[in-house]
């Protein structure tokens, strides 16, 4: 019996800790960064945005002149209260067809920047990508 309550107690003990960190909110109007794979949330919304995937990147490396500066494509995962939708957006609209700021529910959601730059003479960690992205509130 000791045994059973022993187990019990450790079952009960694992599940009360293992509840959803608090909720770090941002705050809509001001610009926000946020590393490939993670999320952001804005709590007091119900929102939350993902950065997904960059399926694109051809900018120009810092340390080359180019002819053309290249452009980058971003995938982002909206969650509006529980409802989910994907987003992408491109820092080059007139070249890669997709637009820079879009509406999506009651927010608009702008690319500001994707960072690091690209350089020829450094090896860019795949995960060290991040978003800069200004969200705010749509006018009707």
């Amino acid at each position: 019996m000791k045994a059973q309550m022993a187990i019990l107690f450790s079952i009960l003990l694992f599940f009360s800790c293992a509840e959803d960190p608090a909720c770090i909110d941002n705050k809509i109007g001001e610009e926000i960064s946020i590393q490939v794979f993670d999320t952001a949330a804005y709590c007091s919304e119900n929102l939350s945005i993902t950065f997904n995937a960059y399926p694109n990147d051809s900018r120009c490396p810092s340390d080359v002149t180019c002819i053309w500066a290249g452009f980058v494509e971003v995938e982002l995962l909206i969650n509006q209260k529980g409802k989910e939708s994907m987003l992408k957006l491109s820092t080059e609209p007139n070249v890669s067809g997709l637009p820079v700021q879009n509406k999506v529910g009651d927010y608009s959601i702008k690319l500001i920047d994707v960072t690091p730059y690209p350089a020829t003479n450094v090896r860019i960690d795949p995960n060290q990508f991040r978003v800069v992205l200004l969200v705010e509130k749509a006018s009707s």
